[in-house]
C-alpha cells in the first residue's frame, strides 16, 4: 500500500492531517485565455499597417526591457529547483508520477532576496533590495504547471552574459504579482527555460518606472515572445537580436528592426 505524505514547503516544514486543500493560483480562466492566444492569436495585421505596428512594437520593446525580464524569472526558477530538489519531489509538470514513489502533496514557497544595484553586490538584504516570493503546489507527487509569486521592492542589476549582442547591465525595479506557468521542467539555465509570465504593478528602470503595468511574455524555443494588441485584438511578436516576428490570426511578417523592412512568411 502506498504512503501519502502532504507537507508545506518553505521557510516552515508542517504536518498534515485529514484531506489536503492545496491554495490555488489566481487568475487561472484568464491565464488559461492568454496562452491559448499565444497558440491562436485573436489580431490580424495586413500588409498596409505593417510600419504603423513595427513602430508600436518597437516602442513596447524600449519601455518594458523585453530582453532582461527572462533573466531575471530564469533566476527565481532556478533557485526553486534547488529548492525542489533538496526536497526530493518531481521538477516537471510533464512528467507522470513515479508509481514507485509515496504519494505526495506539498506546498512549496521560495523567498528570494533581490540583489541590489550596488557592483559589486553586497549582503542582499530584503529590507533594502526588496524581495520575490514564488509558489509551487504538487498533486499526488506531480508539480503544477501553474506558480505564482509577488516582487516586493525587488531592486535587480540584471546583466546578460550570454545576449547574441552585447548589452549593458541595467538597474532593474519590480513590485507586484506574477503568475508563470511551465512548458517544460524547471530550468537549470536560460537554455532550458520554457515558461510563461504575467506581471501586473509597477516595472522598470532604476531612473524610470512605470506604475499599473499589465503585461505577460513566454520563453520558448530560447525564444521571447510577447502579446501586442491591435484594432481586433492581439498578436504575438517573437523578438530576435535584430528583427521580430509577426504572428497574426491571418499571416506571419518577418521584420528587420533596423530597415524596417518587413516579408510575409
Amino acid at each position: 500500500m502506498k504512503r501519502v505524505l502532504c507537507s508545506a514547503l518553505g521557510l516552515t516544514l508542517a504536518a498534515c492531517r485529514g484531506a489536503v486543500e492545496l491554495p490555488e493560483p489566481p487568475a487561472s480562466e484568464a491565464t488559461d485565455a492568454i496562452l491559448a492566444e499565444y497558440e491562436s492569436p485573436s489580431g490580424t495585421v495586413d500588409d498596409a499597417e505593417l510600419n504603423d505596428t513595427l513602430e508600436r512594437v518597437r516602442l513596447r520593446l524600449d519601455e518594458l526591457d523585453i530582453a532582461y525580464l527572462p533573466k531575471l524569472i530564469v533566476d527565481l526558477l532556478t533557485a526553486l529547483g534547488r529548492r525542489v530538489d533538496s526536497s526530493s519531489l518531481p521538477d516537471d509538470p510533464n512528467e507522470p508520477a513515479d508509481p514507485d514513489r509515496a504519494i505526495i502533496t506539498a506546498v512549496v514557497e521560495l523567498e528570494r532576496v533581490c540583489h541590489g544595484w550596488t557592483d559589486p553586490a553586497g549582503a542582499p538584504t530584503a529590507q533594502e533590495n526588496g524581495s520575490t516570493e514564488i509558489t509551487a503546489t504538487f498533486k499526488r507527487s506531480k508539480l503544477d504547471a501553474r506558480l505564482w509569486g509577488t516582487a516586493t521592492g525587488c531592486r535587480e542589476r540584471v546583466t546578460l552574459d550570454d545576449a547574441a549582442v552585447t548589452l549593458p547591465s541595467i538597474h532593474l525595479f519590480l513590485d507586484g504579482t506574477l503568475i508563470v506557468h511551465l512548458y517544460g521542467p524547471l530550468p537549470r539555465s536560460s537554455d532550458e527555460a520554457a515558461f510563461w509570465v504575467g506581471f501586473s504593478g509597477a516595472l522598470g528602470r532604476e531612473s524610470n518606472v512605470h506604475d499599473g503595468v499589465m503585461f505577460d511574455f513566454r520563453v520558448i524555443d530560447r525564444r521571447i515572445e510577447f502579446r501586442q494588441p491591435v484594432d481586433d485584438g492581439n498578436i504575438i511578436i517573437g523578438v530576435g537580436a535584430t528583427s521580430v516576428e509577426m504572428r497574426s490570426a491571418g499571416a506571419s511578417f518577418h521584420c528587420d528592426l533596423a530597415t524596417e523592412a518587413c516579408q510575409r512568411l
